[in-house]
């Protein structure tokens, strides 16, 4: 079944309209069509089917396999320091 076509006006400053053009020259198309395919590029319509297994699949024998602190997510206290200056004063 066709999908139905929608109007979208839109202003561009004249650098972005350039870059558009330019775009579409180099793709040997219209703007439209230009834009089109730059949305697309942008933003797939479907996300891609993964090629394999997720880590969790290869990792899911190791999870809650490690030693440690049960509050390590949440204490606020394994956090003291991280992040600060590594130079000494």
């Amino acid at each position: 079944m066709p999908t139905r076509s929608h109007i979208l006006t839109v202003r561009l400053s004249a650098a972005e309209r350039r870059r558009l053009l330019a775009l579409a020259e180099r793709q040997g198309v219209d703007e439209e069509e230009a834009a089109r395919r730059a949305i697309a590029t942008a933003s797939p319509a479907e996300a891609p089917e993964p090629d394999g297994p997720s880590v969790a699949d290869l990792m899911g024998d190791l999870i809650g396999s490690v030693e440690g602190p049960t509050d390590l997510s949440t204490n606020k206290a394994y956090m003291n320091g991280y992040g600060g200056s590594r130079r000494p004063d």
